[in-house]
Order: C-alpha cells, then sequence, then structure tokens
C-alpha cells in the first residue's frame, strides 16, 4: 500500500530500504543468540571509508556467511 502511494507522485523513481529495515530484515530470521554478531557483522560491512576497504569486507562477510551455511547444512 506504502508502495502503491509513493508511485502515485513519483512513479518513476526507485522506491529503496533504509539502512535500519536492511539491518533489522536479516535479523528478524536469525536466532536470538546470533542477534549480536549479526549487528557486529551489519555495522563492520556498512561503515567502510574507501573502495578497496569495502570489497575487503564484504569478500570477509560472504566467507563468513558460507562457513556457517556449510557448518548448519551438515548439522541436519
Amino acid at each position: 500500500m506504502l508502495e502503491q502511494a509513493l508511485a502515485a507522485p513519483w512513479g518513476d523513481v526507485p522506491t529503496r530500504r533504509t539502512t535500519v529495515h536492511k539491518h533489522r530484515n536479516p535479523l528478524a530470521h536469525a536466532p536470538q543468540r546470533l542477534h549480536e554478531e549479526g549487528s557486529a557483522d551489519y555495522n563492520d560491512v556498512s561503515t567502510p571509508t574507501s573502495a578497496p576497504e569495502i570489497e575487503v569486507r564484504r569478500r570477509a562477510f560472504i566467507r563468513k556467511m558460507a562457513a556457517l551455511k556449510q557448518s548448519g547444512s551438515r548439522q541436519l
């Protein structure tokens, strides 16, 4: 409904989520025990100071998530 209301006067402008929403959404789907770590990871990835630093942090985050996914699938 909100997107429709925004589309009426500004139909050609893309809508985006705020950084708060980008932070809260994954936490809503994560176990409570991972919230503190997830918040720290999000802040680490979302607050770099240069393009090379962005890439380094992004790759480290992706490696960490891949490792967690692998360890989680082994537990099933």
